[in-house]
């Protein structure tokens, strides 16, 4: 069964997919594939902190209570996520800032001054550092599959702190 996450990148590389994506087009292919990784994040997260199905309400309040600045700078403080989530988290998200927020033509500002435009190769790079972060949170899923402290959720490094 196809997850938000997954169909929110598969929108990301559709935006992507015309023969020349105007600049509109990338930066919201830029923007979809940060809110794809936030959207596995949560996801994980509401699983292991509510141990409830995705139709519960428990879940569905864990789901909703990660703010997208708490959930980079915990990230930025994890040795154990930097290279594989930390690091490309806050870049999709500073990509996502500028692409949602801004109207210079790169999210670069030494880039923009000098009249260079986001490329449809950084646009695909965005979706494709959405797709290893999602592959790296996916990975860790059996974590919850026991109960809090168990085996599983012992072997893994924890995401947020409990």
């Amino acid at each position: 069964m196809p997850v938000l996450h997954d169909d929110t990148l598969r929108v990301a590389e559709i935006l992507l997919e015309t023969e020349q994506p105007g600049s509109a087009a990338r930066r919201r292919a830029a923007s979809t594939a940060y809110y794809s990784a936030f959207q596995s994040l949560s996801a994980l997260c509401a699983l292991c902190l509510s141990r409830a199905k995705p139709s519960s309400e428990a879940y569905l309040r864990a789901y909703r209570a990660l703010e997208h600045r708490q959930v980079r700078d915990l990230l930025s403080r994890s040795t154990d996520f930097k290279a594989f989530l930390s690091a490309p988290f806050a870049q999709l998200q500073n990509i996502r800032q500028w692409a949602d927020y801004n109207v210079s033509t790169h999210p670069d500002e030494t880039d923009a001054q000098a009249g260079r435009r986001f490329t449809i190769d950084e646009a695909r790079a965005s979706v494709g550092m959405a797709r290893k972060a999602i592959e790296f949170v996916d990975s860790p899923r059996s974590a919850c599959s026991t109960a809090p402290g168990g085996a599983a959720a012992r072997s893994r490094p924890a995401l947020i702190p409990l």
